[in-house]
């Protein structure tokens, strides 16, 4: 099928042996270019009839349909689509397949390893022992470890049920809140379902796995941040926004026992002179939890394999449709 490569982000996705995976199951005319292009090569794109794409994808609209009549399928080597999707798009009926799957992976590995780092303390202990420049007593208060700590974690998602099936299989007790969770899958998953409150009272480490949407903007504040247990840890993985982070500064200046790992912020660069960079309970990582370098060659495998389905007319696995688009993180 004759097929273009148009997002900014070719290289990291789409890049070495999957490329030339492509090229021998497709009919790729044209070299990978970037939304810019487009304009200077509208007769190719009149071809077109699978599109494969990723961050950086160009937006889907009435125009760009217009452009590829024939425009048959679209695989999106990344995560949400809400981005580039229009009224137009969906109403044409064109499949659209994400590698939000294949993006969960690592946002799931990362966050079970700081689970683990924050039950044994191993961060916590980190940042007072280069503060204090000398040993001190690591068995005051609550014992660190894996055995009899509660893991919490807010929302059963994509990711949500990556972390939770690794917390099974290491023992861990688990809590979860996800307004849709059923007693089938809070068994198979092996979590106790519990409120939202709950999670924050009850939990030693809790991980934020919710998409973000008008609902959930702002949705951990201070009524949830004072009622953590003291010693407790929160992890964001998922959208900085999840969190009022004038809020959390507030309640851990006042809570130097609790911590937080913010992989992600809101805005995404955290401003030079927000009081998170000082202080030593709250600590920063620049939005790495997710596919990194090559770790995204796993995205455009995905979209390799989604492909294949197409030409072999088989179900494609994963096809997003309008309502599972609104709730993409």
């Amino acid at each position: 099928m004759r097929s273009l490569f148009i997002l900014e982000a070719f290289d990291n996705i789409y890049g070495g042996e999957i490329y030339k995976a492509v090229c021998e199951a497709a009919d790729v005319y044209l070299k990978p270019m970037k939304p810019c292009d487009i304009k200077d090569n509208i007769k190719a794109l009149s071809r077109c009839e699978v599109l494969f794409t990723g961050w950086g994808a160009p937006v889907l609209d009435a125009a760009f349909l217009k452009s590829a009549p024939g425009l048959k399928a679209v695989f999106y080597g990344a995560g949400s689509v809400r981005g580039i999707v229009t009224d137009e798009f969906w109403d044409s009926g064109i499949p659209i397949c994400s590698a939000w799957q294949a993006g969960a992976v690592p946002v799931a590995e990362t966050s079970y390893a700081l689970i683990v780092l924050f039950l044994k303390k191993i961060l916590q202990f980190s940042a007072q022992y280069r503060e204090q420049r000398a040993l001190f007593d690591i068995y005051a208060g609550k014992p660190a470890g894996l055995y009899e700590g509660v893991a919490g974690l807010v929302s059963l998602g994509a990711v949500g049920v990556r972390v939770a099936m690794k917390l099974k299989a290491a023992k861990i007790k688990t809590l979860a809140y996800d307004p849709f969770i059923t007693p089938q899958k809070a068994r198979l998953l092996n979590v106790e379902a519990v409120s939202l409150l709950e999670i924050f009272e009850r939990s030693d480490v809790i991980s934020l796995h919710t998409p973000l949407l008008d609902k959930t903007r702002g949705m951990v504040g201070a009524r949830l941040l004072d009622a953590m247990k003291p010693g407790a840890a929160i992890i964001n993985t998922a959208r900085g926004a999840l969190i009022n982070e004038d809020e959390l500064v507030r309640v851990f200046r006042g809570r130097p026992d609790l911590s937080a790992f913010l992989d992600v912020t809101w805005p995404e660069t955290v401003d030079e002179n927000s009081p998170m960079w000082d202080m030593p309970n709250i600590f920063l990582s620049p939005h790495v939890a997710g596919s990194v370098g090559v770790e995204a060659r796993r995205h455009g495998r995905m979209m390799l394999e989604e492909y294949m389905r197409l030409l072999h007319g088989e179900p494609l696995l994963y096809r997003v449709t309008r309502e599972q688009a609104l709730t993409m993180t």
